[in-house]
């Protein structure tokens, strides 16, 4: 059976042990960071989960959407065209969760958690009819920029966020040209 890679923010912790449970109790091979013990490389054990699980269901919310762990789990999934689930946990506006995971269809926990479990579990049970991009975000050639920028002027974070912006919108490939103000 397929491996199951549930992607949280710590404060979502107690929600994604509740989600765990329940697709270990229905028979899926999950995995999530509750699996690391206290001698554990943690980062070479999410590594090494992220390339043999088949599925990720990542969990969205107001800390999860802010949180470079999750936004990276979520995207090597995508990056291989393997199935991302998203997962409403928080009070969170569609405008803001990245437009990759706006287009795919999502499942709402947040009015009734244990309807929106079993629903997981018949998506992850019919692969047929998991969420996934469209047909024609896994069919395009890959996208690449050139920024041509002062990365000083610019600012670090609103560089990194141009970045993450960029990816989420699919552009695969991005090279910086750094433009020092007085060329």
């Amino acid at each position: 059976m397929q491996q199951v890679f549930i992607s949280y923010s710590k404060q979502d912790a107690n929600l994604a042990q509740q989600i765990y449970a329940s697709l270990k109790l229905a028979g899926f091979n999950v995995w999530s960071d509750a699996d690391l013990k206290a001698d554990d490389d943690w980062e070479a054990q999410i590594d090494s989960a992220l390339r043999t699980s088949s599925h990720c269901v990542v969990l969205l919310s107001p800390s999860s959407i802010k949180s470079s762990f999750v936004t990276s789990e979520y995207r090597y999934f995508l990056g291989r065209n393997k199935p991302v689930i998203p997962v409403l946990v928080g009070d969170i506006a569609l405008n803001d969760i990245p437009e990759r995971l706006q287009r795919m269809q999502m499942l709402d926990l947040r009015t009734s958690t244990q309807s929106g479990i079993e629903r997981l579990i018949t998506a992850l049970r019919a692969p047929a009819e998991l969420p996934s991009e469209d047909l024609q975000e896994t069919n395009r050639k890959p996208l690449k920029l050139t920024l041509s920028l002062n990365i000083n002027e610019f600012g670090n974070e609103k560089f990194q966020d141009l970045i993450t912006k960029l990816n989420d919108i699919g552009v695969d490939e991005i090279e910086v040209v750094n433009v020092d103000k007085a060329s």
